[in-house]
Formats: C-alpha cells, sequence, structure tokens
C-alpha cells in the first residue's frame, strides 16, 4: 500500500529517510524546550538532560511495547525456535509504539525531578509544546515509512493532499498521518496562545494530555496500516490515549480534593468520564464487529470525545485558578 521506503548511506550502514529525519526532528525539538518559559523552572542545561532523558525513555518503551505485542512473531522463526533478545535491536523488524514514546515524558520528568530537586510539573509544561510540535512532524513524515494511510480512494473528490496521499502509481489513499498532524498542529496553536494565561505548574501538559487523545481517537481508527492490536480489535495506541485522557482528569481533581472540592463532584466526573471512555470502547467496537453505518458511528465517537476533552479541561481550568 505504501510508498518505497527510501534509504540512504551513512558511514557504510543503510538508514531510511524517515529515521534520519526523526532524529534530526529531536533534536530540534529537544532545542526548542530551551526557551520555553526561560523565567521558570529548570535551567536550560537541566532543559537539555531532561530532552535527551526523556529521548531514552521514549525510545525504549515504545520499542519495549511494540515487541510485547508482537513478540511471538519477532522473536521465534517459523519453526518455533527462539531468536534471543536481537531482535529487538533490528530498526527494520517493526518500529515504535505511540503509546511508549508518550509514557517516556512523564516518566522522565519525575526522574530529573527527583535528581534535580524540581518539580515534574515544570519538566512537562516545557516539554508539552515541543513535543506537540514533534508529533506532528513526525505524523507528516509517515509515509515515507510506509505508514499513515487509510482506506483506497477511488474516484473521490477528496483524493488530493493533505486529505489523501496519492502514490507515484497514481493510487490515492485517506491520509490518516496528515489529518492526525493537522488536528495536533490545532492543538498545538491553541496551546500556545493558552499557556500565556496559565497560572499553575503542570496546566499546559494537562491541557495537552486532554485535548490530544481526544483528536486523535476517531482518525485512528480510519488507519489500514500495520496498526498494533490486542484483545481482537482493541488498538494499543486507542488504550494510551484513553489512559492518558483519564488521567488528564484525574490529577486535577486529586490536586482539588487537597483544597476543598467537595469529594462528589469529583466522584461525578470520574463517572461520566469512565462512561464516556465506555462509550468511545463501544464505538470502536460497533466500527468492527457490526453493521452500523460508520457515518453515524463517526458521529457518536466525535461528539463522545468533544464532551470528554470538555470535562478534563473545564476541571483543569477551574483547578488552575483555584487560589493556592
Amino acid at each position: 500500500m505504501g510508498a518505497e521506503i527510501v534509504t540512504v548511506s551513512l558511514g557504510g550502514a543503510s538508514v531510511t529517510l524517515y529515521a534520519l529525519l526523526a532524529a534530526a526532528g529531536f533534536v530540534c525539538a529537544a532545542l526548542l524546550s530551551r526557551f520555553i518559559l526561560p523565567k521558570r523552572g529548570p535551567n536550560r542545561g537541566q532543559r537539555l538532560l531532561f530532552a535527551a532523558v526523556a529521548g531514552i525513555f521514549s525510545l525504549g518503551l515504545g520499542r519495549l511495547i511494540f515487541c510485547l505485542v508482537r513478540f511471538d512473531s519477532l522473536f521465534f522463526d517459523e519453526m518455533g525456535h527462539a531468536l534471543g533478545i536481537a531482535p529487538f535491536f533490528d530498526t527494520a523488524l517493526g518500529g515504535v509504539s505511540m503509546v511508549g514514546a508518550l509514557l517516556g515524558l512523564p516518566l522522565a520528568a519525575l526522574l530529573c525531578g527527583a535528581v534535580t530537586k524540581k518539580k515534574a510539573a515544570d519538566y512537562l509544561d516545557i516539554a508539552a509544546l515541543p513535543a506537540l510540535g514533534y508529533f506532528c512532524f513526525m505524523r507528516a513524515i509517515e509515509p515515507l515509512c510506509g505508514q499513515g494511510y487509510g482506506d483506497y480512494l477511488e474516484n473521490s473528490p477528496f483524493a488530493f493532499p493533505p486529505l489523501a496521499i496519492v502514490t507515484e502509481w497514481g493510487d490515492a489513499f485517506v491520509a490518516v498521518c496528515w489529518i492526525e498532524a493537522i488536528l495536533a498542529l490545532i492543538v498545538l496553536v491553541a496551546l500556545i496562545f493558552a499557556g500565556r494565561k496559565t497560572r499553575r505548574p503542570g496546566t499546559i501538559s494537562l491541557y495537552a494530555a486532554a485535548l490530544l487523545p481526544a483528536c486523535q481517537v476517531l482518525p485512528e481508527c480510519l488507519r489500514c496500516d500495520d496498526a498494533l492490536y490486542i484483545f481482537i480489535f482493541a488498538r494499543v495506541t486507542h488504550i494510551g490515549y484513553a489512559f492518558l485522557l483519564f488521567f488528564a482528569l484525574l490529577l486535577p481533581l486529586i490536586g482539588g480534593s487537597k483544597k476543598g472540592l467537595a469529594p462528589w463532584k469529583a466522584a461525578v466526573e470520574i463517572t461520566v468520564m469512565l462512561l464516556g471512555l465506555g462509550l468511545c470502547i463501544g464505538t470502536i467496537f460497533a466500527l468492527d464487529k457490526t453493521n452500523l453505518p460508520k457515518l453515524l458511528v463517526y458521529a457518536v465517537m466525535a461528539l463522545d470525545m468533544a464532551g470528554l476533552a470538555f470535562l478534563a479541561c473545564r476541571r483543569i481550568y477551574k483547578e488552575d485558578c483555584r487560589p493556592c
């Protein structure tokens, strides 16, 4: 389905253009983090330390989750003989899970916060905007590794970039990766303006944790590429987005409970979030296992995710405005 994977020679080794651009994009994002909120939180040296640790954690965890999901096919040959751990380090065998890449950020923030005696929330705030920009970039270049494609478009009026990827043979496919990049870019622009008005450490990263999953769940359903699945119909990326959105609400609720938020209000919001996530799971199941009209299912999913994003952002805003 995808275009031919482009490789270049680097020091006698064959490296994909996608990997080179990914590395260059990460360096740019890391350097950019030095200039985010320059008067608050970690100094520039600590920010670069965090970028290095986050890069290692994200890459390692992303690869680990990918390999765990594909364990049987990666670590055993066709005869069932174990291949050792070598496949983990073979970049030609699959890629990196987005869930692991996202999980690396808070883990790196906790570690760097403990080592440097700074707040983990400050590190996450510094990382939020560059990480979103890097997310957009990685989605935009995804076709270089043969991924990011949706259904084949035949005689469609929407068969043009950025809604479609047109191959060298003239075939057009839904450009899921570019749609995801555009939606993430909208979130990035919104947070650039919102960040000027936030008061507490962690607020901008919580907004990112709420809005990014909410806008990515639906287009992720359109993918027809080599997505990671567990439980037959459940995509690993969807599960990761669900947890991210849930914690974007849970963390400010915990903070608010320590400062006078009524327990029943927290309970109601958690219940609504769980019900909304349950509805989202139901729509994903419906797409895969029922004959319900897809447009109707997508409409319900979009409204559900918009409502959950509003619920989380409303609580984040309220706790950011709460007097100390």
